[in-house]
């Protein structure tokens, strides 16, 4: 699979952190995300910004997925995905909401962008989003939450198909994501 430019991942984090508009930032950061998913092995295009017919949710991005066996054969064909820039880490009216999102088009996996991470882990003790999190794995819906560290960690698609295995797994062994 393809390298992510480390550099190309940090350019966009900045130029983020320094756009004057949350519409910029956001734009940014969907860029940032669609470019690393480009670099797995059978993503084939992406949708962004769609409202819906009655203009009361925006889609930030799906993707299409292939299924490449080097890639996500293990994720639906459609990837639904939030992209979330806040400097805080997102609560979970945003996890409720985009489990909504999910339920409504009758998909099983989501990944959640959210910059920052989110809410509500002390000690062993999911709460806020996290606590959704767990409670959508139980009505059979996955929410993989990345962050921008975790958007750091990662140099090739490769790496990007092994970190949400490592995520799927943490969600399915502890009843929500720990990191």
């Amino acid at each position: 699979m393809a390298s992510i430019s480390q550099k190309k991942v940090v350019d966009h984090i900045l130029r983020a952190i320094c756009a004057e508009t949350t519409t910029e930032k956001g734009r940014i950061y969907e860029d940032l995300i669609i470019y690393i998913m480009s670099q797995v092995a059978g993503i084939s295009s992406a949708t962004r910004d769609t409202l819906n017919p009655f203009h009361s949710e925006e889609t930030d991005i799906v993707f299409w997925n292939e299924k490449d066996r080097r890639g996500l054969s293990f994720l639906p064909s459609r990837i639904l995905t939030e992209v979330k820039g806040w400097s805080s880490p997102v609560g979970s009216n945003e996890i409720s909401f985009f489990e909504t999102k999910l339920r409504e088009r009758n998909a099983n996996f989501g990944l959640f962008v959210a910059m920052n991470g989110v809410t509500g882990f002390t000690e062993n003790t999911p709460q806020g989003a996290r606590d959704l999190i767990r409670m959508a794995l139980s009505r059979g819906i996955e929410i993989v939450v990345l962050t921008g560290n975790d958007l750091l960690s990662i140099n090739s698609g490769a790496d990007f198909v092994a970190l949400l295995k490592d995520k799927l797994c943490q969600i399915h062994a502890s009843g929500t994501q720990v990191s």
